[in-house]
Formats: C-alpha cells, structure tokens, sequence
C-alpha cells in the first residue's frame, strides 16, 4: 500500500467516525437532554494549546520509545487529541447537539478495531490513538457520555481518575513507541532476508 496512504488513512477514518458519532447523535438529540455548547473563542485557544502541548509530549514520550524519529510518531498525538473536538461542529453552527458525542467508549472501541484493520493488524497505532483518547478525557471537563450513541448519560471523573487518565496515556505513548521500533525491526530483517536469499534462489535455478 502506498506510504501516503497508510500515513494519512488512520487520520480520515478517525475524522470520519468522529463526524459520524456526531450526526448521529445530533439525529438523536432530544431538547430534555443537557445541551452542548462551544467555548468562546477566548478560552478556546488555551485548551488547543493545552491539547497540541499534551500531544507533543506524548510524540516525545513514543519517540522515545522508539529511539528514532519517525513523522507518524510525532503527527498522530496532538492530531488524535485535537481531531476529537470535532464533535462540536453542529455548536458552531448554531446546531442543538448533545455534550461531547464522540468523547464515548464506544467511539474508542470502533476506532480502535477500525484502525486495527486498516492497519493489518499492527497494534502500534491503534495504541496511539488509545493513548490520546484517554489523554483527551484526562485533560477535559470531567462530564462525558461514556456510551454515547447508546445512552447519552453523562458521567463525572474525579481529579484522581482523570490524572490516571493522563498518565495511563503517557505510558501507552511509550509502549506504542517500542512497537512501532518492533514493527521497523521485523520490516528490516525480513528485507535482510530476502536479500541475502536472492542470490541462493538465483543460483539453485542456474544449477536446474
């Protein structure tokens, strides 16, 4: 598969559920239900930086993990983290909506199997973007529908949860790091391989 399209497929089927979840709870929405509004743009700056700067540190903390430097490694934390926030775009355009509709379990859980496959079963993205996720919840105003589109019941986390949030995460940064260095390792071996085999498979077909 091409690289461009494995580098920037997780990033369309991650927005592409996000936008989902989000019409699909704003079809569901019932005007009982608490309403979710969008921050003015003054306090909606810090929270970006707050997100890029979380996701830089998750991007350090996997290339560490890594030991190399790898593009994805640093471009799929903060995008991850940010990208989630799109499930307030009815708000911005005036839209009754639910609060946070794909800030769900749920979500996590069909991303993640769905960045699984696309991924040919490899878990070092999927992990990443776990990892973002529950960053994303740690750092937000702890009142999330947990199994939104099921039920758009809200729940409250605790300072103590959402600081295991965050640096549950962060450990996760650092495994998904390993693996993406297990990952190039195999991938260079195999190469390895199928060079040093060639001349052998080319000298038993001179020989018959």
């Amino acid at each position: 598969m091409n690289s461009k399209i494995l580098f920037i497929g997780p990033i369309v089927i991650f927005v592409v559920l996000v936008l989902t979840f989000t019409f699909l709870a704003v079809s569901a929405y019932n005007a009982s239900e608490p309403l979710g509004t969008l921050r003015r743009f003054s306090s909606l700056l810090p929270k970006v930086f707050q997100l890029v700067a979380f996701g830089g540190l998750l991007s350090i903390v996997a290339t560490i993990g890594m030991k190399r430097i790898r593009s994805n490694i640093l471009v799929y934390p903060p995008l991850f983290l940010i990208l989630l926030d799109l499930d307030h775009l009815p708000s911005l355009f005036g839209i009754d909506q639910p609060i946070r509709p794909a800030h769900s379990l749920i979500f996590l859980l069909i991303s993640l199997i769905a960045i699984f496959a696309f991924e040919s079963r490899r878990p070092a993205i999927p992990l990443t973007l776990m990892s973002s996720f529950l960053g994303h919840l740690g750092l937000d105003s702890p009142l999330f529908p947990l199994f939104a589109p099921i039920s758009s019941e809200l729940y409250s986390f605790s300072t103590i949860i959402s600081m295991t949030l965050v640096l549950s995460s962060i450990i996760l940064a650092m495994i998904s790091g390993r693996m993406y260095q297990r990952a190039e390792s195999e991938k260079n071996d195999r190469l390895e391989f199928s060079i040093t085999d060639a001349p052998s498979t080319q000298l038993s077909r001179d020989c018959s």
